[in-house]
């Protein structure tokens, strides 16, 4: 990461952040996020079970979400203006659709849990589980 990036690890309780022009890494976290982010990447790590609600706005950069594979979610994804979305998470509560230049994934893993609500334009999401490449 470069010096103007931003990296938390293990931040207590919850996170907004508001930027731009950053690179953002937050990895074992636990609490409720909400990131708005401008011409930079984000990527979450999460090495247990999330249980509180996840909200990223992003222009102009990529999206990366990783979780633990046992992990229960809804989720509500869009990549505007030729992004795309990727995941490695299945079933059949689970859609991915395009529509013109912009591509959505909806519904949710397992029973209950955390609402996920991601967004990026110009940029790809990925919904990754942990250990997968």
């Amino acid at each position: 990461m470069d010096s103007g990036d931003l990296r938390l690890i293990k931040p207590e309780g919850a996170v907004n952040l508001v930027t731009r022009n950053k690179d953002i890494e937050i990895e074992d976290f636990d609490g409720r996020l909400q990131i708005q982010n401008r011409r930079g990447n984000i990527r979450l790590v999460a090495h247990q079970v999330v249980k509180q609600d996840i909200q990223v706005t992003n222009e102009s950069g990529d999206v990366e979400i990783v979780l633990p594979a046992n992990s229960s979610f809804q989720i509500n994804a869009v990549a505007r203006s030729n992004g795309e979305i990727t995941t490695d998470f299945a079933g059949e509560n689970l859609k991915l659709a395009k529509s013109g230049s912009t591509t959505s994934l909806t519904g949710r893993i397992g029973v209950r849990g955390p609402q996920l609500s991601l967004s990026t334009s110009y940029g790809t999401i990925r919904v990754r589980k942990e250990g997968e490449t």
